[in-house]
């Protein structure tokens, strides 16, 4: 069991139904979800999007949207990424799989960014930064026309298109 957990009731004792060697980080219904809901889930979708059209098999449980349901005209996102350039699921992602401890990879970058919208107009920021030192490795920056779905995904895909360090693929959830 995880060193945070000891002197706690594991979540496999209780009915999350885990396999022996595995178990939840988390068994409540009120965790986030790994679809977001609402506009968040609508720029979800729209990173998704932008980064499946660069070739990377992303899915909802590698994005996750911060602040977009106070702000519609400004937040942010951050994206876990391996060593070898592959983007990680999110924290939410992985709390509610049967998992054994220590199988998760560990996060060597994160990209992090915002997306401000105004005027008819929308620009993604995105910073690729080292975990272990917290220096910015690479960065970009992307407009596009427009404030809808559409426009984030294009000037998410510019910024990512400009940035030196490129996302090379997208892992799942380790069992």
């Amino acid at each position: 069991m995880c060193p945070r957990y000891q002197g706690l009731t594991p979540f496999t004792e209780q009915a999350n139904k885990c396999a022996p060697g595995t178990e939840r980080m988390i068994d409540s219904e009120d965790y986030d979800p790994v679809e977001q809901e609402g506009f968040a889930g609508e720029m979800q979708r729209a990173f998704v999007e932008a980064l499946r059209r660069r070739g990377i098999d992303a899915g909802p449980e590698h994005v996750s949207i911060n602040g977009a349901e106070t702000n519609r005209a400004y937040f942010q996102f951050t994206l876990r990424v391996s060593g070898d350039g592959c983007l990680l699921p999110q924290v939410r992602a992985i709390a509610r799989e049967c998992i054994r401890e220590g199988s998760q990879e560990g996060t060597k970058h994160i990209l992090i960014g915002s997306i401000q919208r105004a005027f008819g107009k929308t620009r993604a920021v995105v910073r690729m930064v080292v975990v272990e030192t917290a220096l910015i490795d690479s960065g970009g920056k992307g407009d596009a026309n427009g404030t809808d779905a559409d426009a984030v995904s294009d000037a998410l895909g510019k910024a990512l298109d400009v940035m030196e360090y490129k996302i090379a693929c997208a892992k799942g959830v380790a069992r």
